[in-house]
């Protein structure tokens, strides 16, 4: 009933709306988690269920889009006639576009195989975790042992064409940890996330890799000197300090808004002649037919090739406006994401990177 619901939507806006062109979703998600602290139970979330339609409908260049939860055709149709009232006071958008149908997926069923554990499961993870976080020396305490489980259908409908629906799932997993040695104390934390429990980190991997990062980043003492020093970062820390923030800079959204600090030095050297940086749409967690857009994603791009900043991440709008095609990267609503980043390795190991320095910060 509720997608019969998202496809009286799309059509009602157009027949009796008057609307251009729309798209639109309808989801519907469900969640748990478990966190534990210092070992004893600090939040529970039971399984709990969410369901919403989304709608982007077009009047010529004017747009206007909300989200309801309250599923009836009587809401649909309040929710257009608000939507038509906006939209005729905001400002024309000359980029605003649905996405190419020539780029459309030609496989529109997305599902992808996920475990759901109940919560005694979650549970006993977290507790394993959080002993073997709290068993490392120098750990003081564990700020939190967090296992969760997600899950998503979502359904897509756009006027010029594409339908599509996506199943997922996933169980993740975080510990945070204070580690201390006097009067310094260091927090840190390690995760992972998978489609099955069998496929996540083991629990008390988890838990004693978070403390050992937290007692490594102790300082073993005070600097001798001042001045410049190279830093050699761990995996896990280099995963959220370069190619998160790296890969966040190369969305088109930003971009084209010049929002960005590379929105205008693509094609020039920036980083040393070793990093490369991909996005490849084929390997990894996130591999999906489509995106949010129903655009096939392009396999990989690079987005920093030997140090020169050399693509985007685009969806229909940013492409539109940058004068290219998307490159399904589409999160929707106008937003754009990526799907599975890769630094590039060189060809030392992290050990071998601190033999060969004098003096160096480790992160």
């Amino acid at each position: 009933m509720t997608v019969l619901l998202l496809d009286y939507a799309i059509t009602r806006a157009l027949k009796a709306y008057g609307a251009s062109a729309d798209s639109g979703s309808f989801s519907s998600s469900a969640s748990s988690n478990v966190t534990q602290r210092n070992g004893a139970l600090d939040k529970r979330v039971p399984l709990s269920v969410q369901r919403g339609l989304s709608l982007r409908v077009h009047w010529g260049q004017k747009v206007a889009s909300t989200s309801i939860s309250t599923l009836s055709k009587a809401t649909i149709d309040d929710t257009l006639s608000q939507l038509k009232a906006v939209a005729a006071l905001l400002p024309d958008d000359p980029f605003a576009t649905l996405p190419d149908p020539a780029g459309f997926a030609t496989i529109r069923t997305d599902v992808v195989q996920h475990d759901c554990p109940d919560e005694a499961a979650l549970t006993a993870l977290a507790t394993t975790a959080s002993n073997a976080a709290q068993a490392v020396p120098g750990v003081a305490q564990v700020n939190a042992a967090s296992y969760s489980y997600n899950s998503l259908e979502r359904h897509l409908l756009f006027s010029n064409g594409f339908q599509g629906v996506r199943r997922k799932g996933s169980v993740s997993a975080a510990v945070q940890v204070l580690a201390s040695r006097g009067n310094i104390h260091v927090s840190s934390t390690w995760s992972d996330y998978s489609r099955t429990v069998a496929d996540l980190e083991a629990a008390a991997s988890i838990g004693q890799c978070a403390g050992q990062l937290g007692a490594a980043k102790l300082p073993p003492g005070s600097l001798r000197r001042t001045g410049e020093l190279p830093v050699v970062f761990c995996p896990r820390e280099a995963e959220t300090a370069i190619v998160g923030k790296l890969v966040s800079l190369c969305k088109c959204d930003l971009i084209a808004e010049q929002k960005s600090l590379l929105h205008d030095i693509r094609g020039q050297q920036l980083f040393a002649p070793a990093i490369t940086l991909l996005d490849d749409a084929t390997r990894g967690f996130d591999v999906h037919p489509f995106d949010a857009e129903g655009q096939h994603p392009q396999p990989q791009i690079t987005l920093v090739k030997n140090g020169v900043v050399n693509d985007w991440l685009l969806d229909a709008r940013s492409a539109k406006r940058l004068q290219r095609a998307s490159n399904g990267r589409g999160a929707g609503a106008g937003e754009v994401t990526s799907t599975n980043e890769y630094l590039q390795p060189g060809h030392k190991t992290q050990a071998e990177l601190l033999a060969c320095l004098a003096t160096a910060l480790k992160q």
